[in-house]
C-alpha cells in the first residue's frame, strides 16, 4: 500500500503508488506536485476554483481566464466545486499524460462543456475562443 490520498469513494488511483503507476510519475515528481498543491491550499486540503486557476496559471504560464475554468471543471471529479489533492494529481496525470488515449479523453472532457458525452459546434467555438485568450 502507498500513502493514502483520501479517495472518498471516487474512481481512480487510491494512493501515491497507484498514481505513480497509472500516470508514470516518479516519486520525486509526485512530491513536487503535492508541494505545489499544499503551498496554495494550506490547511484546507482543497483548492477553490479561484485558487486552482491561480496555481494552474502560475504553473503553466497562462492567463487566468475562462480556459482555466474549463480545466478546473475536468479536475473537479466529484463536481463539488473544489479540487482535493487526489483530483489535482489525477488531473495533472491525465492532462500531461504521454498516453494518447488518456490525453484525448481529458481533452474531450475539456471540450464537452455540458458533460453530455457529445461535443457540439458551439462547445468547440467556446473552447477555441477562450484558449486563444489564455
Amino acid at each position: 500500500m502507498g500513502n493514502k490520498l483520501g479517495a472518498q469513494g471516487r474512481d481512480g488511483p487510491e494512493n501515491l503508488e497507484d498514481l505513480c503507476k497509472k500516470y508514470h510519475f516518479d516519486k520525486k515528481e509526485i512530491k513536487e506536485w503535492i508541494a505545489i498543491f499544499s503551498k496554495h491550499c494550506g490547511d484546507k486540503k482543497f483548492l477553490t476554483q479561484q485558487e486552482f486557476c491561480e496555481v494552474y496559471n502560475m504553473t503553466f504560464c497562462g492567463d487566468p481566464g475562462p480556459f482555466t475554468k474549463h480545466v478546473f471543471r475536468t479536475f473537479d471529479l466529484n463536481k463539488n466545486g473544489l479540487v482535493d489533492v487526489k483530483e489535482f494529481l489525477t488531473g495533472i496525470g491525465c492532462s500531461t499524460s504521454e498516453d494518447i488515449n488518456t490525453k484525448l479523453e481529458w481533452a474531450f472532457a475539456v471540450y464537452d462543456i455540458n458533460g453530455d458525452g457529445f461535443i457540439t459546434k458551439a462547445e468547440i467555438v467556446d473552447i477555441t475562443y477562450v484558449s486563444k485568450r489564455a
